[in-house]
């Protein structure tokens, strides 16, 4: 990066585009629900819905200022921040900001993969929120042959280097970010500003509703890298265990895994595992069971699977997972049990596991 008085097309006109990458797709999803259960959130995905064609912004001259993407003289680019409309007083702050000298400039196209809140960390967002913009990249790249930077993190995770290597992106190519202490403005040569395909608006697709076109993508080209394994490698009931995590705890997790042992099940800590393994894991498993969290995020790996996901009470009962299990036609169930603090732990019940594994497939 350099600064912007050099660059040969910082007088040009801000021009912006809207682009189609993905054609609409239909979903109508089914649901298991042997125990009755309440259906939350997930009430919105049981009726066949739309999710509308897939489109990006090719903003030329645009700024990013603390990662916004924002077209003077005051237009902000809310593709830039799913889930999040930025208005009133924030939104004109950063809209002047934009008028300012720029601290970096970026002589490229580029197509950012971090957030300013920092969801870019997570492991569920970084694949169901960030990834896809790299489909976008390509996208663009294949329309118009040129070059795309794809701005990342200054600190990328292991998983988040290995995800993006299996994209055909090395770290040699990626373009960190590092914010500065007084506030980031970053001219773009062109920004391409690609919302969260979860991120619905004005559609009769539910606001958070995954598009299954990416999701396959994705996960085709992140497990194409895999060989087989023998059958002694790794497990194919897995139990996904929570002990590392603040929240959703099962208070009786130790009863609980030997209890699964007489199933045949073993228990797993994800984190502990590198990309490719966890891929590995879920790709041949028969059985995953576990509290929300996004560990369930692998099962766009898995085929041939029966998923018990378990929810507490005060947390919700959330849609993401069910989702996924559906366009991998995998056989999903759930169960809510009480909150028995704030940080929404559970107590599973043996029963409950006997219940289950009663009318699942061998």
């Amino acid at each position: 990066m350099s600064d912007i008085g050099g660059a040969p097309w910082s007088t040009a006109p801000q021009r912006v585009k809207s682009l189609v990458y993905a054609e609409s797709q239909r979903c109508h999803y089914g649901l298991n629900n042997p125990w009755e259960q309440e259906l939350g959130r997930i009430e919105n995905y049981l009726r066949p819905f739309t999710i509308p064609p897939q489109q990006y912004l090719e903003a030329t001259g645009a700024h990013l200022v603390s990662m916004v993407g924002i077209v003077k003289p005051c237009r902000i680019l809310h593709e830039t921040t799913p889930f999040l409309r930025l208005g009133g007083r924030r939104a004109w702050r950063l809209a002047a900001r934009s008028h300012l000298r720029a601290t970096e400039t970026i002589p490229d196209t580029v197509v950012p993969l971090v957030d300013f809140r920092g969801w870019h960390r997570g492991y569920f967002h970084w694949f169901l929120d960030f990834l896809p913009r790299v489909l976008v990249a390509e996208h663009h790249h294949q329309r118009t042959g040129g070059a795309v930077r794809l701005l990342v993190p200054e600190r990328l995770s292991a998983w988040q280097v290995e995800s993006l290597a299996r994209l055909g992106h090395p770290v040699s190519s990626l373009l960190p970010y590092r914010p500065h202490s007084g506030g980031t403005n970053i001219r773009c040569h062109t920004l391409l500003a690609a919302a969260s395909h979860r991120h619905q608006h004005e559609s009769e697709a539910p606001f958070d509703a995954i598009s299954p076109i990416h999701l396959r993508q994705l996960a085709e080209r992140l497990g194409s890298a895999e060989t087989s394994r023998t059958a002694a490698d790794l497990p194919r009931r897995v139990f996904i265990s929570r002990r590392g995590a603040g929240s959703r705890r099962i208070t009786n997790e130790a009863e609980v895994a030997s209890h699964l042992e007489g199933y045949g099940f073993a228990t797993i800590q994800l984190e502990k595992l590198s990309l490719s393994e966890q891929i590995r894991l879920f790709r041949d498993a028969t059985h995953v069971i576990g509290v929300h969290g996004a560990g369930f995020t692998n099962l766009m790996h898995a085929s041939n699977c029966t998923v018990l996901e378990l929810f507490a009470s005060a947390h919700g009962i959330r849609p993401d997972y069910f989702q996924i299990a559906n366009i991998k036609n995998l056989a999903y169930h759930f169960h809510c049990l009480p909150s028995l603090n704030a940080s929404h732990d559970i107590h599973l019940p043996h029963q409950l596991i006997d219940d289950f594994l009663a009318i699942t497939p061998s």
